[in-house]
């Protein structure tokens, strides 16, 4: 009887052993900054004495973690290693395919998107990735397909709706991308990337009032880049607004750390616009300078109005074409 209970005893221990991991561990190795997380990550994959499936989840995020790090090479050993001891567990297959996917490994992607999906054959995410990796690879067919079948299967998915707008949008089928984009905002009102995709479609149609409101949700959400100033003030500017894309593609300058010679010379177009000649010649100058073998457009407003490009920058431009030239 007592060699019963001792046994008992023995066989609940390596249960439980074999069962537990840390929790705090296993939360820093999926949230912790990136020495942490590594550190958590590495004690759970080469904890022998704990499920398959959990190394794997732990090797699947170090790999994770070193891919945003950089570590390509060391992602995918540890992704491949999760695969390998854990084959039926679709979490790695999904998270390779989607480091395959920023690759632009298109084939390779795919091919795990489909293990994962057979895996899980009822998970939209991964047929909306798919979709999504088949229109990167220009596969329209297969991507409408797994996009349709994603939103048949979770049809409150705001992923599935952005990744099917692009696809729109990219065919310049304007209306249909909006819709889905809308779709996506209103599923997922706090994400901005549907306000800067609609707006684009919005501008694209000339829509300038529609496409500002998006824009000016992303700067009111601290979401604005150079690229969102200089988009709206494009639109004002076409609207005819002059102060205000002044105002935006200035902004636009003061946060690109580098100079654009697009910038100045949209700002100088407004200038021009406005009648302003004398800002409007400042920055067609200062574009022609940034690159003079880039600023065609902005000699050319500079020539149309009766301004003669520095001597320097013609030099500049005259000695670049025939560096070119002599290349040949």
């Amino acid at each position: 009887m007592l060699a019963l209970k001792a046994l008992l005893t023995l066989l609940t221990a390596f249960t439980f052993k074999v069962q537990v991991v840390d929790q705090q561990d296993l939360q820093d190795c999926h949230t912790a900054g990136y020495e942490r997380r590594i550190a958590a990550c590495t004690l759970i994959a080469e904890t022998q004495t704990i499920r398959p499936e959990t190394r794997a989840y732990a090797l699947t995020e170090r790999g994770v973690a070193r891919a945003d790090n950089g570590d390509v090479d060391a992602a995918l050993a540890d992704l491949a290693e999760a695969i390998r001891i854990a084959p039926g567990d679709a979490y790695a297959y999904y998270k390779r395919a989607g480091l395959y996917q920023q690759m632009s490994r298109f084939d390779d992607s795919t091919a795990d998107f489909d293990a994962a999906i057979r895996i899980e054959p009822k998970n939209a995410l991964h047929f909306s990735m798919r979709g999504f990796s088949h229109h990167l690879a220009g596969d329209r067919a297969h991507a409408m397909a797994d996009f349709e079948e994603a939103i048949r299967l979770k049809p409150d998915m705001a992923d599935t709706y952005l990744y099917r707008g692009i696809l729109y949008f990219n065919e310049g089928d304007n209306d249909r991308a909006i819709a889905d984009l809308s779709e996506e905002i209103r599923l997922a009102p706090t994400y901005w990337y549907g306000y800067l995709r609609r707006a684009e479609v919005y501008q694209r149609k000339g829509e300038h009032d529609l496409a500002i409101a998006d824009y000016s949700e992303l700067i009111r959400r601290d979401q604005a880049s150079s690229v969102v100033f200089e988009a709206r003030g494009n639109s004002y500017r076409d609207k005819g607004e002059f102060d205000l894309a002044i105002a935006d593609y200035t902004e636009a300058i003061r946060l690109t750390p580098y100079k654009m010679v697009e910038l100045h010379h949209s700002r100088g177009v407004a200038y021009r616009m406005k009648g302003d000649r004398e800002h409007a010649i400042a920055d067609f100058r200062e574009a022609v300078h940034i690159a003079p073998l880039a600023s065609q457009a902005s000699l050319n407003e500079l020539q149309a109005m009766g301004v003669e490009a520095p001597k320097t920058e013609r030099e500049a431009l005259k000695q670049g074409v025939l560096d070119l030239l002599n290349k040949q």
